[in-house]
């Protein structure tokens, strides 16, 4: 946690990298997000975004990235989700690479005790 003007703010730290086998390096715009997976029948909010264009990446290489996040209530499910976009459009398409599991945030990762290991997956179809 980070403590801004005396109160701890939750933050979630993640380390992204292409899943093991992948072909690399990979170059594209990568965009991270915490989301607030509570409920499965509504498309996720997302709770805070990182993004950072052309950037390189490979099965080898962990690029780390903090996110600011608000408090959870005591129900909440947070979750990450990545996306490599290699044609900087936003939308997934074949030849991308993105999270394809489930990356759920614990309580002790939004107290800076562990981060989330996050991997991407080639997007072939």
């Amino acid at each position: 946690m980070q403590v801004r003007k005396g109160y701890a703010v939750p933050m979630v730290e993640c380390c992204c990298a292409l899943a093991e086998g992948s072909a690399g390096p990979v170059v594209g715009t990568l965009r991270v997000q915490v989301v607030d997976a509570s409920r499965t029948d509504v498309t996720s909010p997302v709770l805070a975004s990182w993004v950072r264009p052309r950037i390189e990446m490979s099965a080898s290489a962990e690029l780390t990235c903090s996110l600011e996040v608000p408090e959870p209530s005591e129900d909440a499910e947070y979750a990450v989700q990545a996306h490599l976009d290699r044609a900087g459009t936003g939308e997934t398409s074949v030849g991308d690479y993105r999270t394809m599991e489930h990356f759920p945030v614990s309580r002790a990762m939004l107290h800076g005790e562990c981060p989330v290991e996050v991997r991407l997956r080639l997007v072939s179809s």
